[in-house]
């Protein structure tokens, strides 16, 4: 591998890595919600937005 092509991999991998973290505490933050009884209304919320409720 050419060094050009290691740190365009490297690259891409670290934000591959990055997603996956905000999404992963995306779904911490929203269940803790849900658990806590506050995320009802919040679901209510987006549920209205999306599908025009």
């Amino acid at each position: 591998m050419k060094s050009e092509n290691k740190k365009a991999f490297l690259v891409g991998e670290v934000i591959f890595w990055l997603i996956v973290a905000i999404l992963v505490l995306v779904v911490v933050v929203f269940s803790i919600y849900i658990l806590s009884g506050k995320g009802t209304g919040a679901i209510d919320y987006i549920k209205d937005i999306l599908f025009g409720g």
